[in-house]
């Protein structure tokens, strides 16, 4: 069994997989490759441009619209969703929220669920969650083919 395997809190990805129908073991390897298992993972982002209604989350979460702007600008959690897309599909709560495991993995599951059933590829969904789209080059390849490469082993690890 390879080392990394024994440090994921499975019980919460295989809760949060059932939950929103993906294979484990494409949760588990996002899982490995955003941010290894640490549910505290936190990413500032300040490229990130996708920001949704922030005056009216702000005075939802009671924090300033820049907490709020930069928030949705950060990924968060087990599968580094950012803040952005995670109010995008319906996540109304303060954004910090999405560390706690169940919570964060919930909605990045449900944006990777979004992606696997909107491309005919598990590639395409792949590329997509991690760069907006499965956008490639003019060999073919992705974009982010070493994203792509990375959990497509470390899906094979878990098979």
């Amino acid at each position: 069994m390879t080392s990394w395997i024994t440090f994921m809190p499975w019980t919460v990805i295989r809760d949060v997989s059932d939950r929103v129908n993906l294979p484990i073991d494409l949760v588990g390897a996002v899982v490995r490759q955003e941010s290894f298992g640490d549910h505290f993972a936190a990413r500032y982002e300040s490229h990130y441009r996708y920001t949704v209604d922030t005056a009216r989350f702000a005075k939802l979460n009671r924090i300033s619209e820049k907490t709020e702007l930069e928030h949705q600008k950060t990924s968060w959690g087990l599968l580094q969703i950012m803040g952005g897309t995670a109010r995008d599909i319906g996540y109304k709560g303060a954004l910090v929220g999405l560390t706690v495991p169940e919570v964060g993995l919930y909605w990045g599951a449900k944006f990777l669920k979004r992606l696997v059933d909107k491309y005919d590829h598990l590639d395409d969904a792949i590329a997509a969650y991690n760069a907006g789209s499965p956008r490639k080059d003019a060999n073919g390849k992705y974009v982010n083919q070493y994203y792509v490469d990375s959990v497509r082993k470390w899906m094979s690890d878990l098979q």
